[in-house]
């Protein structure tokens, strides 16, 4: 073979290892990113493990809420009563204590 056969040959081996190195570059950052994408996905797993007890949480905490609201508008309508109560009774003792004001 001639030597300026030799030579392109050994040009294209070159650029042939050239391309390779760059493909392996390639692939090692492509394997340093599925490896961040799988640990990404194991927080996602164990995040979304947690949502039946934060929704179970949402839960109790929205009963006792209409729990305690009920209370309050029974303690309302309770004080409202009373209110009148205490109005009319202050109304009684006044005619008592001042009968002749109350004609």
């Amino acid at each position: 073979m001639s030597e300026q056969l030799l030579l392109q040959i050994l040009h294209e081996v070159q650029s042939h290892n050239e391309r390779f190195d760059r493909i392996e570059s390639d692939l090692a950052g492509l394997k340093t990113e599925v490896v961040a994408i799988k640990s990404d996905m194991a927080d996602l797993k164990s995040q979304v493990a947690e949502i039946p007890f934060i929704k179970q949480a949402i839960m109790d905490t929205n009963a006792t809420v209409n729990r305690i609201e009920e209370k309050q508008e029974f303690s309302n309508q309770t004080l409202e009563l009373l209110s009148v109560r205490s109005i009319d009774q202050e109304a009684r003792i006044k005619k008592l204590m001042f009968p002749s004001a109350a004609k």
